[in-house]
């Protein structure tokens, strides 16, 4: 968790999967996955600690089991609070995707970079890729604003059974 994500990157390429023949994009999976495995596991963990002991116990003492506990009074309740969170590490995902090239990996600011060193041209590519990765940060937060009012009682519609 405390390591750079370059640093990161760098040693599961060339130590721990160096004298392997892997392809390049398994190891970016492998370490971004860890990676943001660790962040949504702390986020997680602190949204479930937000909860009030007191409705957990209520709920016991009503006749709920510990899995409908769960159910109808933590999971809801830690989602409405980690959908910000979760929606911020997301758009961070996206924009830690940009050190890929240094284990070889074609991606946005690799390509941009060969763009510009072919044309001599830095401000157009660079420029486009800003706007790329804009739109994809606008794009999750927009799905991720559409999911979070599911869990919010507030401004779900109302539906009559």
């Amino acid at each position: 968790q405390g390591t750079p994500l370059v640093v990161f990157l760098l040693v599961m390429y060339y130590m721990v999967f160096g004298s392997i023949d892997i392809p390049a994009i398994f190891v970016a999976t492998v370490t971004f996955s860890i990676t943001f495995g660790a962040k949504i596991a702390m986020l997680l963990s602190s949204a479930l600690s937000a909860i009030d002991p007191g409705q957990i116990e209520a709920a016991r003492a009503m006749g709920f089991t510990r899995i409908a506990v769960y159910r109808y009074i933590d999971i809801p309740q830690a989602v409405r609070a980690l959908m910000p969170n979760y929606s911020s590490a997301m758009v961070e995902l996206l924009k830690d995707t940009a050190v890929v090239g240094y284990i070889a990996i074609d991606d946005l600011t690799s390509i941009t970079e060969i763009i510009t060193a072919n044309t001599f041209e830095a401000v157009f590519p660079f420029i486009a890729t800003t706007v790329i990765y804009l739109a994809s940060a606008y794009l999750i937060v927009f799905a991720f604003t559409l999911v979070s009012r599911r869990f919010d009682p507030f401004r779900r519609p109302r539906v009559l059974q």
